[in-house]
């Protein structure tokens, strides 16, 4: 069975600006993994590309990120929500990173696809993967 890999924002604004036949490869592997986001993702997702193209190119996103059929969107919760707190008291993590923290630790996840570095700070069993070099090992 394969192990379970959370994607932060910053790999869906890697993807959104692949090729479109680069994209149905990427699309096919990742199709066989047990892929995961949070809703919150979603929205930093949009609201990035938003600010960095305007609202016709994140309605384009948002329909790109919702198509992406092997994306499972993990729901946030009062739990999430509560550990988040902690992991605030207990940390220097972003409020938003820190609920993307909590649902990793909610779910088991022990996979995280980011460029945001704040995550390999925290001392914890979570791998910290790069974009980069999760697309090279795909």
């Amino acid at each position: 069975m394969n192990e379970l890999i959370y994607l932060d924002t910053n790999f869906f604004v890697y993807l959104f600006s692949q090729e479109s036949d680069n994209l149905e490869k990427i699309n096919k592997k990742l199709n066989t993994k047990r892929i995961y986001t949070s809703c919150l993702t979603y929205d930093e997702f949009i609201w990035a590309i938003r600010k960095l193209f305007g609202k016709e190119t994140s309605i384009k996103a948002a329909e790109f990120i919702l198509n992406l059929e092997f994306l499972h969107f993990l729901e946030l919760n009062r739990i999430m929500l509560s550990i988040s707190k902690e992991v605030l008291e207990n940390s220097d993590l972003k409020p938003r990173d820190s609920i993307h923290y909590a649902t990793l630790q909610i779910m088991n996840i022990k996979n995280l696809v980011t460029d945001d570095r704040d995550f390999s700070k925290i001392k914890n069993d979570i791998k910290v993967i790069g974009v980069e070099n999760f697309m090279k090992n795909l």
